[in-house]
């Protein structure tokens, strides 16, 4: 296993034959449950083994439904108490209920009647434009704006007011969860996006989101905040935030399109944190087959990235500043300490398989 060299914020555990990880933050709170799932002590095969939480891959269900009863077991939460996310890249989140339990995991997703924060497109455009949120295309078309979350641009302390909490359902996807029951494990699965945990140990409320680079450019951790504060009580000041294992940024080569996307959604002293060029295009095929020798004796082999003409993109950074700039205090923030894709024999990661991969879970979970 490759650590990054930052403090370690993350434990890991093996419970009989399943490996996972803890975050030590997390861990100082006796009624929560947290855990991120390592590809060890499954019963899938192949480019899934062994543990893998995703059927969208082409793995058999009926294992996928086994390595959630193994793991729940291993945790200490049944099945049929979980809550899977239904992950499209979007900024929505959602409240979690009872009536919730065992969706996407023992039984069919039926969230279109849920409430909760359900995108930029139900702030209309309306408010200060802070940037564009580019298209699920990747192509950087624009679909709309990232404006003020109340859509005036009004604030509650450092939290905005989300733009729909009204919204008929979820019928487009839903990255983000939040709740304030006992008893509900909250799921989202991972193969490079950046997990984030919130745990406020006031109200007793938590919140888990998958935040990859859509998500991040549409700042789903800070939709995630705000409905907390609008639902629970929630202040950023109180809670501790968690950044799971995800992709770091030596392993992270974007296209301009992408990069200028958080360019325009995040401010020219946050993005000089969270992007930078990668110009090699003027250097010797020496120097550069150099560059790929010393690379492929580092903690994060930069031998597969192409180099010319991209982007390195820090979605961990990203969402820091997000959090940072919500009013969570930086003391209260874990970073994640390893890399999926340094890691992608322990660790699935789409980026180091080239799509061949199933996919890691985080699970959250008041007692």
């Amino acid at each position: 296993m490759k650590k990054k060299n930052i403090p370690e914020t993350t434990v890991y555990k093996q419970i009989g034959k399943v490996g996972l990880f803890e975050y030590k933050a997390l861990n100082e709170f006796d009624r929560i449950v947290n855990a991120f799932s390592t590809r060890e002590g499954g019963v899938s095969e192949g480019q899934f083994a062994t543990m893998n939480f995703s059927v969208t891959m082409g793995d058999d269900p009926a294992k996928v439904a086994e390595n959630f009863r193994i793991f729940g077991e291993a945790i200490g939460v049944k099945p049929e108490d979980m809550v899977y996310a239904d992950q499209k890249h979007t900024d929505h989140v959602m409240v979690v209920g009872p009536e919730h339990k065992g969706m996407g995991v023992t039984r069919e997703r039926d969230f279109t009647h849920a409430t909760g924060y359900d995108g930029v497109e139900s702030r209309g455009g309306t408010g200060q434009e802070k940037g564009n949120v580019a298209s699920p295309s990747g192509t950087g078309q624009e679909t709309g704006n990232d404006a003020s979350p109340s859509g005036t641009g009004q604030k509650i302390g450092n939290v905005g007011t989300p733009g729909n909490r009204t919204c008929e359902g979820f019928e487009n996807g839903v990255d983000g969860l939040v709740t304030n029951e006992p008893g509900i494990c909250l799921v989202t699965s991972y193969a490079d996006c950046v997990p984030l945990y919130f745990v406020d140990p006031v109200h007793r409320a938590i919140g888990l989101t998958h935040s990859g680079w859509r998500g991040t450019v549409a700042k789903i951790g800070t939709r995630t905040i705000e409905l907390m504060h609008e639902m629970y009580g929630s202040e950023p000041a109180d809670m501790v935030c968690a950044i799971g294992p995800c992709i770091c940024k030596k392993c992270y080569e974007v296209s301009e399109d992408v990069a200028k996307a958080f360019e325009a959604a995040y401010t020219k002293e946050q993005y000089e944190r969270i992007c930078e060029p990668r110009e090699l295009n003027d250097i010797s095929h020496e120097a550069k087959k150099g560059l790929e020798r010393l690379s492929s004796h580092s903690d994060c082999d930069e031998s597969r990235i192409s180099k010319a003409g991209k982007y390195l993109l820090d979605l961990p950074q990203a969402n820091y500043e997000q959090f940072v700039e919500m009013g969570v205090k930086p003391e209260n923030i874990a970073l994640p300490d390893l890399c999926t894709s340094c890691n992608h024999e322990f660790l699935h990661s789409h980026r180091a398989t080239g799509g061949k991969r199933g996919g890691n879970c985080a699970f959250l979970m008041i007692k």
